[in-house]
């Protein structure tokens, strides 16, 4: 468990932003973003490694006088927590094998990024679950990795509502996609690649 604000910020005048990692044996509790921006050169990177992990509103978390409340199981992280980390920085979520779970990263509530020029990656060790829609509404470039060394499946649209998205799906096996990847005011680069 642990508690405070992750600060590795560039300067004001010059300097990158820097890397910040969370990393736990089987899990994570995350309630607020680091900050590894840079008002004058190339943002930094948030990289979170736990087993598995779910996007979603209503996680297990909590941060009550300062201190995390955590309890066994699955990582949850908020999406407004992610949304909020992309303004400043690129965000890397990467699940491993372990006991506590399968490396899987599930997408259960919505994705709305309102950043420009920045990434998400998401990097699982099995398989990626986009149950939940994700759009993009920033005016310049968000790039959207996902890389699942077996499947990946799209239960939910993703959509590139202004600027440019830029949508790299990678899977080791299957990339199943059961609905819309479009596009309404702004332009969608996609690849998708399956090797399986």
């Amino acid at each position: 468990e642990g508690s405070g604000n992750l600060t590795a910020r560039g300067g004001s005048i010059a300097g990158n932003g820097g890397f910040i990692e969370t990393s736990g044996l089987g899990y994570l509790h995350i309630n607020d973003a680091p900050n590894a921006g840079a008002t004058a050169g190339k943002v930094g990177t948030w990289l979170l490694d736990p087993v598995d992990v779910h996007i979603v509103n209503s996680g297990n978390q909590s941060l009550s006088g300062g201190v995390f409340t955590s309890s066994t199981g699955n990582t949850n992280i908020k999406p407004n927590t992610i949304e909020t980390a992309l303004a400043t920085q690129d965000v890397v979520i990467n699940t491993g094998a372990g006991t506590s779970g399968n490396g899987d990263i599930f997408i259960d509530d919505a994705l709305n990024i309102t950043t420009t020029t920045q990434s998400l990656t998401l990097n699982a060790h099995r398989d990626i679950i986009a149950g939940a829609n994700i759009s993009s509404t920033a005016t310049g470039t968000l790039t959207l990795n996902m890389n699942a060394a077996r499947d990946i499946v799209v239960g939910a649209n993703i959509t590139a509502a202004a600027g440019t998205l830029n949508l790299n799906l990678i899977a080791g096996r299957d990339i199943q996609v059961n609905d819309d990847i479009s596009v309404t005011l702004g332009v969608l680069n996609a690849n998708l690649n399956a090797t399986g």
